[in-house]
């Protein structure tokens, strides 16, 4: 049977302390009132009119990753890790419901998209606000895990940067784009030993209306520390539709 493992603000509210009693490993608050999700708030853009196509369609990208060591100052763009040039990402609509690749189903609400995902044996599911004005924060969610020696907290926000008339994609002009950011930044360490671990990421996509994701930039970094050894790691993987 598989589990649910859902990842909102709202069962962060429910379980434990309430939201804003959350903090992170220096005992500072985590997401702001600001960086909450209002999901009655009203907005020019439709989010389900931009991440999705607006029929069950095929698009085909090009995927490139690479690599930035503790020793460098960018990533080698001549020497990439690996590239894709026909990644498939397929949506199929079924009523309010469109399913991705067959293991990503979102379910389009009056006021919220919601994404379920398998990931293994449990369901990531995830709740996002669905109309939206440029700066609106349309997800959020906060983790703190202080059980034990263990501990690891961190954050993730996701809002819209802004909306772009037109925008060019490897030559490609687009028109009626929506450019969203989500930033994420997480500690964890063990009490009474020398190690500790901090991950980050940003993810810059921008969607054109009726057509889904057009390209994306993400990039994650790890810093570890062991004793005296630490090791610091980034990769950034650059996302782009051909077709």
């Amino acid at each position: 049977m598989k589990k649910y493992f859902i990842i909102s603000t709202l069962l962060v509210a429910i379980t434990g302390c309430g939201v804003f009693d959350k903090k992170d490993l220096n005992n500072e608050k985590l997401l702001t009132e600001e960086e909450h999700v209002d999901y009655n708030g009203t907005g020019k853009y439709d989010l389900s009119n931009y991440i999705f196509p607006n029929k069950s369609d095929s698009l085909v990208y090009s995927i490139a990753k690479y690599r930035k060591g503790a020793n460098d100052k960018n990533f080698d763009f001549k020497n990439p890790i690996s590239i894709n040039n026909n990644k498939i990402e397929e949506y199929i609509y079924s009523d309010n419901r469109v399913l991705l690749n067959k293991n990503i189903e979102y379910l389009i609400g009056t006021n919220y998209i919601q994404k379920k995902e398998l990931i293994g044996d449990f369901y990531d599911v995830r709740k996002f606000r669905r109309f939206l004005n440029e700066t609106d924060v349309y997800y959020s969610y906060e983790q703190v895990d202080l059980k034990n020696s263990y501990r690891r907290a961190g954050k993730t926000v996701c809002k819209v940067v802004k909306h772009l008339p037109s925008q060019k994609i490897k030559d490609i002009d687009y028109n009626d784009v929506l450019h969203l950011n989500c930033i994420g930044d997480y500690k964890e360490a063990v009490i009474n030993n020398s190690f500790s671990k901090k991950k980050d990421f940003q993810i810059n996509s921008f969607y054109a209306k009726d057509i889904g994701l057009i390209g994306e930039i993400s990039e994650r970094c790890e810093d570890t520390v062991t004793g005296i050894q630490r090791n610091k790691e980034c990769t950034r993987i650059e996302k782009t539709l051909i077709k």
